[in-house]
């Protein structure tokens, strides 16, 4: 309007006009560093705890349906295994684990998602690998104590499976040759299949082989996987949906039973109930 009672061709005109391109290219300015400080404001930081191995792979299959649903939020992993994972969401080190249960977690908030069983893993040489089965699905059983005089290759302290192990061999009562130990999983793994020993390991990593064969114990030994969190801590919707994830990822396995709750429940409620596994189950 007022453009229009100086005139463009008038020398009020270009001042005008000049300082009016000045005005909106300030306002453009500053509605831009308004954006960015609102998508700064956005961005947030979840630092989650994860073993370099299961937890690893884990997270690569989680990420990218998790970015799509929260652009903005940022995983920051910290890689550990069971106890040292403990100890940093104790130690604020990181706020979130996905990692499995471990007694004695004073200060923390533990929530099961599901378990499942851990296999007695024998080199196919050994002389009571003719009693297994050939079908992975539909195992044989046997009692631990008929392989007390074997070479024991087991998880150390350090981990989860670890005492699980130990404690199902003496509830079979008797000392195992230990010939070798380590906190890495797949390690373990790999000796046995070279025929070091027999040991135990989760469900998952039974697959047909012809390096060794796999038994359940008829006293089954059970590993659960959780969230663990401080106990003052609630979780973030970005966390819970991270949580929903994990369980989407293991909906369709059958060797596994999750562990429900009237938490697990909602979470699962919160986000979408009708993609995972019927609640009555398990």
């Amino acid at each position: 309007f007022l453009q229009f009672q100086i005139g463009v061709d008038t020398q009020a005109g270009r001042i005008y006009l000049e300082a009016a391109h000045k005005i909106i290219a300030v306002q453009r300015q500053a509605l831009s560093s308004i954006h960015a400080l609102d998508t700064e404001r956005e961005k947030k930081q979840l630092r989650i705890g994860v073993t370099p191995h299961d937890g690893a792979y884990a997270v690569t299959k989680l990420y990218p349906p998790f970015k799509r649903r929260f652009p903005q939020a940022e995983l920051i992993l910290f890689e550990g295994y069971t106890q040292e994972l403990y100890e940093a969401v104790r130690n604020g080190k990181t706020d979130y684990l996905m990692t499995t249960f471990l007694p004695g977690h004073q200060g923390l908030r533990l929530l099961p998602l599901f378990e499942e069983e851990l296999l007695l893993s024998v080199p196919v040489f050994h002389n009571l690998a003719a009693l297994s089965s050939s079908n992975v699905n539909y195992l044989s059983e046997v009692d631990l104590e008929d392989f007390k005089d074997s070479p024991f290759v087991l998880m150390d302290d350090t981990t989860t499976i670890g005492p699980l192990s130990q404690k199902a061999i003496q509830a079979a009562d008797f000392k195992p040759i230990v010939v070798f130990q380590s906190a890495n999983g797949f390690l373990v793994d790999e000796m046995i299949r070279s025929g070091v020993g027999v040991g135990l390991i989760p469900r998952h990593y039974a697959a047909p082989s012809e390096d060794v064969v796999y038994f359940r114990l008829k006293e089954p030994c059970v590993l659960q996987y959780c969230i663990v969190v401080r106990e003052d801590h609630e979780l973030s919707k970005e966390e819970r949906y991270l949580t929903y994830l994990q369980l989407k990822l293991r909906e369709a396995d059958c060797d596994i039973s999750f562990c429900w709750s009237n938490e697990l429940r909602a979470l699962v409620d919160e986000f979408d109930m009708d993609e995972i596994l019927p609640l009555g189950k398990g």
